[in-house]
């Protein structure tokens, strides 16, 4: 037969669970109460510097950052959203030296700035090793790179216009390159950006900006004009793929291939770009052709770690070297 519990056992166990359940509805209210907090560098809000505000913010807290021109290198390292008062007012500007924006967190929001004046060789806003974040309608002027998105994956880029920037994906397997969502409302000097991932059998479009191309055969890329970024042509885990009439001028870069094999490469003009006309990464039986490389600050065609290529009738004139096997 069990023995009834004594009253002041009772009240114990009854003090518990009211202790329990207000312990349990702060840590629901903790998980749910997300702020909002403010930047204005004029004064008059919670903080006048945007990395200020990311160092006080809670996990989930939105940051809203009024117009105004923000001198600061800012790095976003837990899940917050950025939201600026539109990119024709609000300015973050790097001041020449390093990475403008740099996100090394998951689930981040960006929204609403012009991104600006990063260090040499440097973005505007990088994405390092981290997945789910939206970049959507900033402006990216005058850094090397305006977007770059570095071993990192299921990021989504939306309604970003980069002035003398591009897009650049950096990644040592296919994961990288081939999870993001980048469409044509992205655009690099007011010409749409394509990115095409697993794709057959397609022509690109006349009238592209930059064209970055991952997991894809039997494409066809031709007659473009793609100048004054980072990278013309990108290719990655790719091949059969024809790169043909091409003017790749004033980028840092003017075509790469990354870890793609069994491409043609000819009659393009890749001039005056601030490293390679075309290079090859890790990238075996290529064919490159009757391409102009002319006037790049190193050299007008670079391998490195590449095999079994041939290399025919290239004008490499007038560069820092003419072709490199490394």
């Amino acid at each position: 037969m069990m023995m009834p519990m004594k009253p002041h056992i009772k009240a114990l166990f009854g003090l518990l669970f009211v202790v329990v359940g207000f312990f349990l509805l702060a840590l629901a209210a903790k998980e749910t109460s997300a702020a909002t907090i403010t930047v204005d560098d004029g004064g008059g809000a919670n903080y006048t510097s945007i990395q200020d505000a990311i160092d006080a913010a809670e996990e989930g807290d939105t940051i809203r950052v009024w117009e105004g021109t923000y001198e600061e290198n800012v790095v976003v390292n837990k899940r917050v959203s950025l939201i600026g008062n539109g990119s024709a007012d609000t300015t973050i500007d790097g001041g020449g030296s390093g990475n403008v924006v740099r996100i090394e967190a998951d689930w981040v929001n960006i929204s609403g700035f012009t991104v600006t004046g990063s260090g040499g060789g440097n973005v505007g806003i990088i994405i390092i090793e981290s997945s789910n974040n939206t970049i959507f309608n900033n402006t990216c002027s005058y850094n090397r790179n305006g977007i770059c998105l570095s071993y990192s994956k299921d990021n989504t880029l939306t309604d970003n216009r980069m002035w003398g920037d591009k897009i650049v994906i950096y990644g040592s397997d296919l994961e990288h390159w081939n999870t993001h969502t980048i469409d044509t409302t992205n655009t690099v000097n007011g010409k749409p950006v394509y990115y095409y991932k697993d794709f057959t059998g397609i022509t690109v479009p006349s009238g592209a900006e930059q064209v970055i191309i991952a997991n894809c055969t039997q494409m066809v890329v031709d007659n473009q004009n793609m100048s004054d970024g980072n990278i013309g042509i990108q290719l990655g885990f790719s091949s059969n793929i024809i790169i043909s009439n091409n003017t790749c001028e004033n980028n840092g870069l003017g075509i790469l291939l990354y870890r793609s094999n069994s491409n043609t490469i000819s009659n393009n003009i890749c001039s005056n770009n601030g490293h390679y006309g075309i290079e090859l990464f890790s990238s075996d039986n290529n064919t490159l052709s009757n391409n102009t490389c002319s006037y790049n600050g190193e050299y007008g065609i670079y391998l490195s770690r590449s095999a079994n290529s041939t290399l025919s009738n290239n004008n490499c004139s007038n560069n820092d070297g003419g072709i490199c096997l490394y």
